[in-house]
């Protein structure tokens, strides 16, 4: 028994088999091609679209003015994030220049709830 088994690979020939068939490669290479853009026009969601919710809670504990002053707390983080000096700062962040501050500040809205049990604040961008 033979215990070295090696496998020898002819480069040259492999080159040779390729060249041989050169005008398959490209036409198989085409064909791929329009089937990938085929498949992204039909069947990929063409939107460029980011979506974040953020919520914040204030839960009422303790004394009836601990409670407010969370909710006020919460009520001035909401105006803050809606301010256009937040879309100022992220409008320099981003490198697309297509995107104004107005375009992010029309994005942003805030909304609070109260109940009995708590208040919340929700942030969509």
């Amino acid at each position: 028994m033979d215990s070295d088994k090696s496998i020898e690979i002819d480069i040259k020939k492999i080159c040779k088999g390729i060249k041989k068939s050169y005008k398959l490669v490209i036409l198989l290479v085409l064909i791929f091609l329009l089937l990938g853009i085929f498949a992204d026009i039909f069947f990929v969601k063409q939107n460029n679209e980011y979506e974040a919710t953020s919520s914040v809670y204030s839960v009422m504990y303790g004394s009836i003015a601990d409670s407010t002053t969370g909710l006020h707390a919460m009520i001035q983080y909401s105006d803050i994030v809606k301010s256009y000096k937040v879309a100022e700062r992220a409008e320099m962040m981003l490198t697309d220049p297509t995107i104004t501050k107005d375009d992010i500040y029309a994005m942003i809205s805030t909304s609070s709830e109260d109940s009995l049990t708590g208040s919340s604040s929700k942030i969509y961008i």
